[in-house]
């Protein structure tokens, strides 16, 4: 059996020249609870970037650059008696960041409500901030207790509409006894993920589909799609052969094949798309008639 000890060595408090520390929080990036990644791979932009696009089960999120930031962490709980002053709690992380987006993207942080799994903060400074189980080798983002995204915050007229997102971290230890920075000058090149809408337009016919490829946030169209990018299967999921892709407008595309039938059309993953950033919300039911 074991015995559990309460010694600990102190660690030696000499001068250093090196001043990195965490500073004002302007961003995070959300993660599944077992997402980890090397911090010879931090160090650059790719890995993180894969991991953007990558699929819905694994991938993680980059949120917005936020317009303000607030320390709502938990204070250490104290007992004051005559004798002495003794600790009861060590308190907790907690953060709240304020995000300035339009409409749709409030509603798409709402569908992150409620939701647990790691966070990784970023600083004004560019740094990614962490933690790490093996003294740096692995890094990963603090495990959350919840994230909480508060109704949107209208304008009054003296401050302007924002939606407040406040992230409650579930281990104090993490960031006090494990914490790690990554410099990370890269993130600003970092792509989020968009979701776009495909919508068929007219009547399409066996040899010619068209449709509108827009950004499901704020209805822009996506310009410069290939035809690589496209893939249609009919009604029992068998590929169909798309011949060539023609952008005939701003995000409208013609689709030729040869005997093509009534299926499903669709974008490819998002790590596979010839314009990184963007994923088809859903496949468009095409009619050929």
């Amino acid at each position: 059996m074991s015995v559990l000890s309460c010694s600990e060595e102190l660690q030696n408090l000499g001068v250093s020249r090196c001043k990195k520390r965490p500073s004002f929080i302007k961003g995070m990036i959300t993660t599944p609870e077992d997402y980890t990644i090397t911090a010879v791979l931090a160090a650059s932009s790719t890995q993180w970037q894969t991991d953007i696009l990558a699929a819905s089960t694994s991938r993680i999120f980059l949120w917005p650059k936020a317009v303000n930031y607030e320390n709502i962490s938990e204070e250490q709980v104290l007992e004051e008696t005559p004798l002495t002053v003794i600790g009861v709690r060590p308190g907790n992380y907690r953060y709240k960041l304020y995000f300035k987006e339009n409409l749709e993207l409030h509603k798409r942080m709402h569908s992150h409500n409620e939701s647990t799994g790691r966070v990784f903060l970023i600083d004004i400074d560019n740094q990614i901030i962490g933690t790490s189980d093996d003294d740096g080798v692995t890094l990963k983002g603090f495990l959350m207790d919840n994230l909480l995204v508060e109704k949107l915050m209208l304008n009054d007229g003296s401050q302007a509409t924002k939606t407040p997102v406040n992230i409650y971290t579930a281990d104090n230890k993490e960031m006090d006894d494990n914490g790690f920075m990554v410099e990370a000058n890269f993130i600003n090149s970092l792509i989020s993920l968009t979701s776009v809408n495909l919508t068929e337009v007219g009547t399409s016919i066996a040899t010619l589909i068209t449709v509108d490829v827009k950004s499901a946030l704020d209805n822009v169209p996506l310009i410069g799609l290939v035809n690589a990018d496209f893939s249609l299967v009919d009604a029992s999921g068998v590929a169909q052969t798309i011949t060539g892709v023609t952008e005939i407008s701003d995000g409208r595309y013609e689709c030729a094949g040869v005997g093509l039938v009534t299926g499903e059309l669709n974008l490819v993953s998002a790590a596979t798309l010839s314009i990184p950033g963007f994923e088809s919300a859903a496949a468009v039911a095409i009619t050929i008639v």
